[in-house]
């Protein structure tokens, strides 16, 4: 120790006073004595609380009689005015009651006046500051590790051999309802919040803990906690032994795990549910590794393959596929662009058949979102093949049939055609206005046999995708001229106007101008079908980077019900007159398809009463631009 000692001496005796003064004078060691005087104890509280701050003092030596105070309660005094600074009781009573009874009290130590006194009082002065700046350490050192206690967010407790509480953290305190630890010192677990059965439980354990010297851990024990919560917690007990090594009582900790165990128990139930899904789904579901190794699947994988668990568990995903179904597959690699793909394929059973397969594929990824496997979703799709292939059959013979009966009425046709105008010619003789009448009728009905002819067989290359697109570079505005000069003399014998609004600035554009022409006069027919008076027009302008054309009549119009009935194959409207206009019902549903493989699309607009326009549009692009996909269909709509 070394500096300054500061001493207050509390006496009212001269020579006591000078006499402890000079056996502290004596003293040799590195720290030198500064000594206070007080003659009351009224004086000695004051001297205390104004050096509190400033420079407080290491020691008091107490005179138990005092003027105006005597007894232990002199010591009581002094250690409320500051209960951090030792005392040393100096008394003139050689009663060792007396001195314990005021160590009990507060003081540090006490000294009974006289030659004895002036020896050891140094030494009795050295140790009580020690000591107090020990007990102040250990204090302070109780106190952190208090702190450090109530930090952690587990409980902490433990009880003496009676199994009472002597100490525990500011968890296990709020869970059995009190403010403080200090509060929950001296009971036991049935003044606890806790059931009457919780609270023997804990008890029993307890004794089998510190009968057996062993540490029981991961215990999970039911808790009714003082809020009214029915707890779950994680216990972890240990004995608590003293130094030498005796057991005294048992160290606890526990964490409340109610959250925890609800959490499992809902990812328990999901887990059950989805397997339940996984199991009883109408379709195999297959999941791989890293190294495309099956690693799960349900029991439909197993029925649609033959295979059993023993056979697919680590297969090889590669090995359920034919080879060359197995290359297209990894062509489209899934894994690396990490995305979804759905395609159609094969698979290959346990018994060598080979079953067509429809296969959604997905990635399966880590939180640090690296691919650690995949997921496939297989549906068998070997009778929808067959009856697709039956059903291309059927089309593909229907076709045949169509064409061959179509080529074999066009040559007769050709024939009749031919004869018919050599007799009204009169290269047969001359003819009778009656006979020419029947003639014209048969004449006009062989052209319309021709057109229906040649419409189905222009729907039926459409449909099959047989048909040619010769993609030129051309004017749709020419187009539009052509076929306006072409019908123009038709129009005006229905008596209706037939006009041409065209956008002069427009770009040329990469078109089947024969294709187009069928088009554009298909629409103009069905405009004249429907219109008996006003006007057709036939209009272009540029919308962004397309063409619309629009063909617009002032006939009769389509009514709401009927719009949906436009565009499909042999679909007729009824005229103004109520009957049925000559045509195949496929002109419109030529266009549409014309169109849409073009890149374009069309759809109508309609009042009833008040006229129609039929629009399409035409994508600007240039001859290298290779053709788009068809476009979907619109309904007729806009």
């Amino acid at each position: 120790m070394n500096g300054e000692i500061k001493v207050l001496q509390v006496d009212d005796d001269e020579i006591d006073i000078r006499l402890a003064k000079r056996a502290l004078a004596k003293y040799t060691g590195p720290s030198k004595f500064n000594i206070d005087s007080a003659g009351t104890l009224a004086d000695a509280v004051s001297h205390i609380k104004n050096n509190h701050l400033s420079q407080p003092y290491d020691v008091v030596l107490l005179d138990l009689g005092l003027p105006d105070s005597n007894g232990i309660e002199t010591v009581k005094a002094v250690c409320k005015a500051n209960p951090n600074i030792p005392i040393v009781v100096l008394t003139g009573l050689e009663d060792e009651q007396t001195g314990l009874s005021a160590i009990q009290n507060g003081a540090s130590d006490y000294l009974v006046k006289g030659p004895v006194m002036e020896s050891s009082l140094v030494k009795t002065v050295l140790y009580a500051i020690e000591r107090k700046k020990a007990a102040e350490k250990l204090r302070e050192s109780q106190q952190m590790l208090q702190v450090v206690m109530d930090s952690v967010p587990q409980a902490i407790f433990w009880k003496d051999h009676n199994l009472s509480y002597i100490g525990c953290n500011a968890v296990f305190a709020r869970h059995a309802g009190f403010s403080s630890p200090q509060e929950v010192i001296g009971k036991n677990d049935f003044q606890l919040p806790w059931r009457k059965e919780e609270a023997e439980y804990f008890r029993q354990s307890d004794l089998r803990i510190m009968s057996s010297n062993k540490g029981e851990y991961h215990m999970i024990e039911s808790q009714l906690q003082a809020d009214g919560k029915q707890a779950w917690v994680e216990v972890n007990k240990v004995p608590l032994c003293n130094s030498a090594g005796q057991t005294v009582g048992v160290l606890g900790t526990y964490e409340d795990i109610t959250e925890r165990l609800q959490a499992e128990r809902a990812l328990q139930i999901a887990e059950e549910r989805y397997r339940t899904i996984f199991e009883n789904s109408a379709v195999a579901i297959m999941m791989a590794d890293e190294n495309e190794r099956l690693v799960s699947w349900n029991k439909f994988t197993e029925n649609l393959l033959g295979m059993t668990k023993d056979d697919l568990y680590h297969k090889q995903v590669r090995s359920l596929y034919p080879e060359s179904e197995w290359d297209k597959i990894r062509t489209h690699d899934v894994r690396q662009k990490g995305m979804q793909h759905h395609l159609e394929t094969k698979m290959t059973k346990k018994d060598g058949d080979i079953i067509d397969v429809d296969v959604s594929l997905s990635v399966v990824k880590d939180p640090e979102s690296r691919i650690i496997g995949s997921i496939g979703v297989i549906r068998d799709i070997t009778e929808r093949k067959e009856a697709e292939n039956k059903i291309k059959e059927a089309m593909d013979l229907k076709s045949q049939f169509i064409s061959t009966v179509s080529h074999e009425l066009r040559t007769p046709l050709t024939i009749i055609k031919e004869d018919i105008a050599l007799i009204m010619d009169g290269a047969a003789g001359r003819v009778k206005s009656k006979q020419k009448e029947i003639l014209s009728i048969a004449q006009r009905n062989i052209d319309r046999l021709s057109r229906l002819i040649n419409d189905v067989l222009d729907f039926q290359k459409l449909q099959s995708g047989r048909a040619k697109f010769n993609m030129q570079d051309n004017s749709i505005n020419g187009v539009i001229e052509t076929v306006y000069n072409t019908m123009l003399k038709a129009v005006k014998k229905n008596g209706v106007d037939f006009r041409l609004a065209l956008d002069g600035s427009l770009p040329r554009t990469t078109f089947d101008s024969d294709k187009m022409i069928q088009v554009l006069t298909n629409l103009v027919s069905n405009a004249m079908k429907f219109t008996e008076k006003g006007g057709i027009t036939i209009s272009t302008r540029r919308i962004e980077n397309s063409i619309r054309v629009t063909v617009a009549d002032t006939g009769c119009g389509i009514k709401q019900e009927d719009l949906s009935k436009l565009f499909q194959q042999f679909q007729q409207l009824a005229s103004s007159k109520n009957r049925k206009t000559g045509g195949t019902g496929l002109g419109l549903a030529i266009s549409k398809d014309i169109v849409e493989k073009h890149g374009g699309r069309i759809w109508v607009e309609s009042e009833f009463g008040k006229g129609t326009s039929f629009h399409f549009l035409l994508p600007i692009k240039s001859a290298d631009v290779p053709e788009p996909e068809k476009a979907p269909q619109l309904n007729g709509q806009k």
